[in-house]
């Protein structure tokens, strides 16, 4: 059955973080918390998290685990989040709904047929890790929503790859990061529909 996802850019401006802004070990005044959308994902993931209930979310790229909160946003989902190393902000990601892993995700078993939204943003930002990470989550037929940071001119080789993705894809950098933010629909898991 085909869920129906409606983005609301509006909606995503508006919405509130504050409750989110500490589990990460920054204070809620931290910047990229009080930035408004098209500055800063955070508004764009902790929104997208909440049109999905009772799934699990896949990022990879913790880093400093600001997106990682975001997508825990809703707490019937569970977010497993992987980086190939440990940050000391690792340790403050104690919510209950988050499990940080340090290592490759194509190395562990998990289930796919679970995760409805993958998140994709890894250093070095050139192009060269996303085309065989996304070839493996279509090898195991993953279906979902799979969200990519840094698509924007900043990082030619992304956006390049980003461009040449034959899906249905929208392009959200006006409410997500400064960077580019992009959402592609893989499968037919949802129906997406973006709207002022």
């Amino acid at each position: 059955m085909t869920q129906q996802i409606i983005i609301s850019k509006q909606k995503v401006r508006d919405y509130d973080l504050t409750n989110l802004a500490s589990w990460n070990g920054y204070s809620p005044e931290y910047a990229a918390w009080t930035e408004p959308a098209g500055r800063s994902e955070f508004r764009l993931y902790a929104y997208l998290s909440e049109k999905v209930n009772y799934t699990t979310i896949l990022e990879v790229g913790t880093r400093h685990g600001g997106s990682t909160v975001a997508l825990s946003a809703n707490p019937s989902n569970d977010v497993i989040t992987y980086d190939i190393i440990h940050w000391d902000t690792h340790d403050m990601l104690d919510k209950i709904n988050i499990q940080a892993h340090i290592g490759n995700f194509m190395e562990d078993n998990i289930d796919y047929t679970d995760i409805s939204i993958v998140m994709i943003d890894v250093d070095p930002h050139d192009g060269l890790q996303e085309p065989p990470m996304l070839q493996f989550l279509l090898d195991q037929e993953w279906s979902g929503l799979l969200l990519l940071d840094d698509i924007g001119p900043l990082w030619p080789a992304i956006q390049a790859w980003w461009d040449s993705l034959p899906y249905e894809k929208y392009d959200l950098t006006d409410i997500g990061h400064y960077s580019g933010t992009g959402l592609v629909n893989i499968g037919n898991k949802f129906t997406i529909s973006v709207v002022e």
